[in-house]
């Protein structure tokens, strides 16, 4: 017979972890552009010319590995800033 003490206990499962299928929660993404932050133009304006710009300045310091990272950085910023429609803003955020 064994004793009450040595008995492994079970593992409880936790159903609290995840979140129901049913329900839709919001992960934020690595490159995710299009939050409350940038709601301003201007602040929009400010990161595409500073990608853009450090581009440029890359390019002409012969980098142009560094250019291309950078260009392509603008590229997205301003796709995802300007082209992109951006989340409804009705659900009361």
């Amino acid at each position: 017979m064994s004793s009450p003490t040595s008995r492994v206990p079970r593992p409880v499962p936790n159903t609290q972890a995840l979140p129901d299928a049913d329900t839709k929660t919001h992960t934020m993404q690595l490159f995710e552009l299009q939050i409350d932050f940038f709601r301003p133009v201007w602040r929009r304006f400010v990161l595409v010319a500073i990608c853009l710009g450090w581009a440029i300045f890359e390019f002409m310091t012969a980098a142009p590995f560094w250019g291309m990272i950078f260009g392509a950085l603008g590229v997205y910023a301003f796709w995802q800033l300007f082209l992109c429609r951006w989340p409804d803003d009705s659900a009361g955020h």
